[in-house]
């Protein structure tokens, strides 16, 4: 599932940088929590610019109050936001061309 919402045309690259938030929303240690955190270490770790973002990892069987607050429905679930887009990504990331190439046009951006 992706989500998008309309993005903020009168951004600047400053507040476009700092505004990129990388999230990975997992359950535990379960196999497709583990699939999705090494999917998206793989897709980060390629990319030179990958530092830039701020990418977190967070388990919602530790902190469930994060998982409301983002609204979220299943695990593992990215989010990516930058500026006013929110792309969501519901799954382990295996083999997700579409999840590649936005993180790749965001991190182009920055």
């Amino acid at each position: 599932m992706n989500e998008v919402e309309p993005e903020d045309s009168g951004m600047n690259d400053e507040k476009t940088r700092d505004s990129l938030r990388v999230r990975l929303f997992v359950a535990g240690d379960s196999p497709s929590s583990r699939r999705a955190r090494r999917a998206i270490e793989s897709l980060l770790g390629v990319r030179e610019n990958a530092d830039e973002a701020r990418f977190e990892v967070v388990d919602v069987l530790r902190e469930p109050a994060r998982a409301l607050e983002s609204r979220l429905l299943a695990t593992p679930t990215l989010i990516i936001e930058q500026g006013t887009v929110v792309s969501r990504y519901v799954g382990d990331l295996y083999e997700r061309e579409d999840v590649a190439q936005e993180l790749a046009q965001v991190l182009d951006r920055l």
